[in-house]
């Protein structure tokens, strides 16, 4: 969302349980027309905004204006220009002047930002349960493969499984039902208990205490 010039048109507003209520507002650039400005209406301390969504649909709006893809940025006029090479969101492209062109992509990326969402509820640590909503959500919509969904859903219960075994073996490392890991680290942590409680000074020389 940050490729837009987002402002405060007003001060926030004060909610009855304290907080603020904050909205944003971007307007399309002079000379471009078939873009309605756009608000985004944020609390202070839970936002409740998915801004990889609201990136996703802002792309989509801007695209379906008529001529206002940059085409020497999809890399359809040969080689790009000079400010093309750089350039992202609105611009004045060099083959065509005088004119507000839009880079396709500024906003979203396709299907990895979709992706990159359900990684960002799992790192939150939402049940798996909510994750397969949302996946399916997103397949519904058109935004992820069912494949690419399917794969994500599976890499996080590995992951969670692998977090899970790993705390399992560390708070039980002194039953004898313990994994062959958990008998490694409790065999090698006793060895460096032993080598260090049976250290001898150097002789002539005594150790603090001693």
């Amino acid at each position: 969302m940050l490729g837009l010039p987002w402002y405060c048109p007003e001060a926030p507003e004060q909610l009855p349980e304290g907080e603020l209520l904050w909205t944003l507002r971007w307007n399309a650039p002079e000379g471009v027309a078939g873009i309605a400005p756009r608000d985004l209406r944020i609390v202070s301390r839970d936002c409740g905004v998915s801004f990889e969504q609201e990136a996703a649909r802002t792309e989509r709006e801007i695209c379906q204006v008529t001529h206002i893809i940059c085409e020497c940025c999809e890399g359809n006029l040969g080689k790009r220009c000079k400010t093309c090479e750089c350039a992202t969101s609105f611009h004045e492209c060099v083959q065509k002047p005088h004119r507000k062109l839009w880079r396709k992509g500024t906003l979203y990326g396709g299907s990895a930002d979709y992706q990159r969402i359900i990684f960002n509820l799992h790192r939150k640590g939402l049940p798996i349960h909510i994750i397969q909503t949302k996946c399916d959500e997103f397949i519904g919509s058109g935004d992820l493969k069912a494949g690419d969904a399917d794969l994500i859903v599976k890499t996080i219960e590995a992951e969670r499984g692998k977090q899970r075994t790993a705390i399992s073996c560390m708070k039980y490392c002194d039953s004898p039902a313990v994994s062959s890991e958990g008998v490694f680290l409790k065999k090698r942590g006793s060895r460096m208990n032993q080598t260090t409680s049976t250290a001898t000074a150097p002789p002539g020389r005594r150790y603090p205490g001693a």
